[in-house]
């Protein structure tokens, strides 16, 4: 509210007369320290509440707002269509990809699927999104883990494991127990998920 109504008071003052756009002395001065002079700073504050007091109303203030939040939801409704533009182009551009790897067989992956390690070829097949490195970021906590699971699989090209079964890949019983708390189902799916879109897991077809 403060930041509305100074905003408007300022724009009102500004638009209402060149003496209040101009400057202000450095310090004091015969001129403004005159009382009986136009210029004296009493006179000029005087002024301006004046104006402020005829010219500001709680209409005037609440359709300043209204202009401020059409320009904000304009701007963000144009990074919004810009986004849906680029995960449209993102989704006809996956629709390409194989069955087994890359982004639509990752949107495509439930607990139930079943993996294994992707082929060199099925790797370098997969295409990534501009920008983005081709690697995993996941929190301390869990990276041991999930590491572990992704060296199994590696290990044995010829292992196949259901997604929601990846904890059997994981020997409990040494120091990644303590790890096991923080990991869910929505945990080795979204992991899953990662390592199909950027090609290191493939999805085997049923």
């Amino acid at each position: 509210m403060s930041v509305l109504l100074s905003e408007t008071i300022r724009q009102t003052l500004d638009a209402e007369s060149l003496d209040f756009r101009k400057a202000l002395p450095i310090g004091p001065c015969d001129e403004y320290e005159s009382s009986s002079s136009d210029m004296s700073l009493t006179h000029q504050l005087d002024k301006a509440i004046a104006t402020v007091q005829s010219k500001i109303t709680a209409l005037k203030l609440e359709q300043n707002l209204r202009a401020k939040y059409e320009i904000h939801n304009a701007n963000a409704n144009e990074q919004r269509n810009k986004l849906v533009m680029a995960n449209q182009s993102k989704k006809r551009k996956a629709t390409n990809d194989n069955d087994i790897v890359g982004v639509y067989a990752a949107s495509r992956l439930t607990l139930k699927s079943s993996i294994r390690v992707s082929t060199p070829e099925e790797r370098e097949s997969v295409t990534v999104e501009e920008g983005r490195l081709r690697g995993l970021t996941v929190r301390e906590d869990t990276m041991s883990i999930l590491m572990t699971m992704l060296t199994k699989l590696k290990s044995d090209p010829g292992l196949i494991v259901v997604v929601k079964d990846m904890f059997d890949l994981v020997d409990t019983t040494d120091s990644l127990e303590k790890e096991i708390e923080f990991f869910c189902d929505f945990t080795l799916l979204s992991f899953a998920r990662c390592c199909v879109e950027l090609g290191a897991i493939a999805v085997v077809e049923r």
